[in-house]
């Protein structure tokens, strides 16, 4: 498995989940939240019910994720602020943690994606 497969199958999900239960909290209707994440109205449901994107817990980025719902519900582009969330999600390791955890053929933390970002910031 591939830090990328990781990042779609488990990682965006419970971005996902985490910024449909704050926008919700916000008091913005499902159909809304459903329009600004680009995805259906059925997949609020799930998120908010916790039947998807439950099995990635992000901690550590409660105040990041909550700061993004405000962002997104004032009109900025939720694509963006999701990539700013992997982005801070693979500097502070733990795309690599997640991936230690789902792919049973690592052993020890890759730390490829800092390694990626540091070559890439040069």
């Amino acid at each position: 498995m591939q830090p990328q497969e990781v990042e779609v199958w488990y990682v965006l999900p419970a971005i996902r989940q985490n910024l449909a239960k704050e926008l919700l909290k916000l008091g913005i209707k499902k159909t809304e939240i459903a329009k600004k994440l680009e995805i259906t109205k059925a997949a609020v449901s799930h998120y908010a019910g916790e039947k998807r994107g439950y099995s990635v817990k992000v901690k550590g980025l409660y105040y990041e994720i909550k700061r993004a719902a405000k962002r997104i519900a004032n009109g900025e582009c939720a694509t963006r602020e999701i990539q700013k969330l992997c982005l801070l999600i693979r500097k502070k390791g733990l795309l690599c943690k997640f991936h230690k955890e789902y792919d049973p053929k690592i052993r020890k933390m890759c730390n490829f994606c800092n390694n990626l970002l540091k070559n890439y910031n040069n």
